[in-house]
């Protein structure tokens, strides 16, 4: 049986089967409720206010994470079901945030050297004395001109080519991919040719415009990915994706249909068609990547992290369906190992580290965070560790995403303890990202308000007693966007330790590897390491100890890495090339790793 669902503020309504849960018809009606935890009804982010109907009874589970907001008809979107008529109001913090999307990214120069070509024709219509088939007669006319001999049409091009060449009166222009193959042909004088190079994140998509023939960056878009209704980070997604056919199909339409709004967004802000889109080139870390293709993804998630796929590969948009022009080539760069991705390969391929002398850093922190250490001399060695998703505002009680009135910012007084902070865009503020979680916990470290060990210290001025426990006292209900306090909890506390232990013992596995103490110099990459204060980042044992002059901050370089991958044939080589000289390292196969993990959740 069917109930129409009505959600406000918004207005939408559908006729939704009975049984499912909130979430589920929300994610119908394109509603994108926060759902960090993926539907298992454990981070308690999807709160709805009840307005009428019917709903399946609460489990004490849903009841705690609720706490006082149940009696007052708040209920968890994951797991009420639905069983009778109902209206719902979604509050503002409820809903996904539109991040604040870092889309530039530092790189190594490198030489154009694009796969798309382009070549201008005129072509002698055909006759009773000579009447070749078209596509022989093009492909003729090109053999003679230019010498371009062992092409072939690719078959949705040769179904129109009749029709393109009379009407343009047999003078065309032929775009050629890799020397190989005709993917279009365009009536008269064409000069530019566009491709686009694509990052698939966990969080954000980003995608760019580029001119073939000059290398200009001519457009770019972003979004959140819209993957995040299915988990905020990659193993719920990978939960989800394996629980049948039909679940991998839709989270894999789940983000085409993302990646097709960002070429339309993008193609419009540079005045040209999706179709006009000759090549593309992806980069994602591992689970981005299998979830995109519509590949198993199930092994990922069980030892010892086998990908379907590693090398680096090539598709038709066609097959992919992807809306640019039909015939493009779509390149995917490899796959280091394990869930060191081809996101880690386009930062690689941006920085080049293994050409410094002295060691390297790089760490790309976010959901799956990605860790190389190399240099000229030793080579590359990565490990891949599962720093989850604090960092990005899930599992915090107040957290969020890096958006308009996100706490970013935060200082405490020594002494006084007196406590101040910054907001992006200096919104009022909605709740405290991953920044300010970095900045807050280093200066509670550093004026007294936490031990070494992690622990609140319940006399200081910023710090109260709460529901779960002590917590720091950010700003109260008052002055905040959403009329509640937002704190810093105890388990917090912990959440960011389990994080920064991630990031940290990864390094040192690394370094203890390499026989080294100390690093010469890190860079950041991804949007988290360009906005963390690098100071705080080593207050709280998040990174290793490094002058600070030699800490850098790239921004997208995997995203970088990938233009480099559209816009070079050798460096596309040179990516499969460094995917294949990386070492990977397990971390969990260490011996050291537990006792080193364990020391690494202290503040130092």
């Amino acid at each position: 049986m069917k109930h129409e669902v009505v959600f406000q503020p918004s207005g939408k309504r559908a006729q939704v089967e009975g049984k499912k849960t909130i979430l589920e018809a929300a994610r119908e009606l394109g509603i994108s409720l926060r759902s960090d935890c993926g539907g298992k009804g454990t981070c308690g982010k999807c709160r709805v206010m009840v307005t009428e109907g019917e709903l399946s009874s609460p489990g004490d589970k849903e009841k705690r994470l609720l706490g006082d907001q149940f009696a007052s008809g708040c209920r968890l979107a994951c797991c009420a079901a639905i069983e009778g008529p109902l209206s719902v109001t979604v509050p503002r913090e409820s809903l996904a945030d539109e991040p604040i999307i870092l889309a530039e990214g530092e790189g190594v120069p490198f030489e154009l050297s694009p796969l798309i070509s382009k070549y201008h024709v005129y072509l002698e219509a055909p006759s009773l004395d000579e009447p070749s088939g078209d596509a022989q007669r093009l492909l003729k006319a090109l053999g003679v001109v230019y010498g371009l001999t062992t092409l072939d049409v690719d078959y949705p091009l040769l179904q129109k080519l009749p029709g393109i060449l009379r009407g343009a009166e047999w003078d065309v222009t032929v775009t050629v991919w890799d020397g190989r193959e005709i993917i279009d042909v365009e009536p008269g004088y064409a000069q530019d040719s566009y491709g686009m190079a694509v990052d698939i994140g966990t969080t954000t998509l980003v995608g760019y415009v580029i001119n073939l023939c000059t290398g200009e960056l001519v457009a770019t878009e972003s979004m959140l990915n819209p993957q995040v209704d299915y988990g905020a980070d990659v193993m719920s997604r990978i939960v989800y994706s394996t629980k049948d056919e039909g679940s991998r199909r839709r989270i894999r339409e789940t983000i085409v249909s993302g990646l097709n709004s960002i070429v339309a967004k993008a193609c419009a802000k540079a005045g040209i068609a999706p179709l006009g889109v000759a090549e593309m080139t992806i980069v994602g870390n591992t689970a981005m990547h299998h979830l995109f293709l519509g590949l198993n993804a199930e092994f990922l998630a069980k030892v010892p992290f086998v990908p379907a796929l590693q090398k680096p590969c090539d598709f038709k948009a066609r097959d992919l369906m992807l809306e640019i022009n039909p015939c493009a080539n779509v390149h995917l760069l490899p796959i280091e190992a394990g869930f060191v991705g081809a996101d880690n390969v386009g930062v690689l391929l941006a920085t080049q580290p293994q050409q410094y002398p002295g060691l390297t850093l790089v760490i790309d922190i976010g959901t799956n965070g990605e860790i190389v250490l190399g240099s000229k001399e030793v080579g590359l060695t990565s490990c891949s560790t599962a720093a989850g998703p604090a960092f990005e505002g899930a599992h915090v009680k107040c957290g969020m995403m890096a958006a308009a009135g996100a706490i970013d910012r935060v200082r405490i007084e020594p002494g006084t303890h007196r406590l101040s902070y910054r907001t992006i865009s200096g919104a009022r503020p909605r709740g405290i990202c991953g920044s300010g979680i970095i900045d807050a916990v280093a200066q509670m470290v550093r004026c007294g308000v936490l031990s070494a060990e992690g622990r609140i210290n319940g006399d200081a001025a910023c710090v109260r007693s709460g529901e779960h426990g002590l917590e720091l006292l950010l700003e109260q209900a008052d002055k905040t966007a959403t009329g509640r306090d937002i704190v810093i909890t105890q388990k917090d506390i912990r959440e960011v330790q389990l994080a920064k232990a991630a990031i940290y013992t990864g390094a040192r596995i690394l370094m203890k590897r390499l026989g080294a103490e100390k690093v010469d110099r890190v860079i950041l990459a991804g949007a988290f390491g360009s906005y963390v204060d690098p100071e705080s980042a080593m207050v709280i044992g998040l990174l290793p100890q490094c002058d600070l002059g030699n800490v850098k901050a790239v921004g997208n370089a995997a995203g970088y890495g990938a233009r480099m991958a559209l816009l070079s044939k050798a460096m596309r080589a040179e990516a499969a090339r460094i995917a294949r000289a990386v070492k990977y390292v397990e971390l969990t196969t260490d011996p050291d790793f537990e006792t080193m993990f364990i020391a690494s959740t202290r503040f130092t």
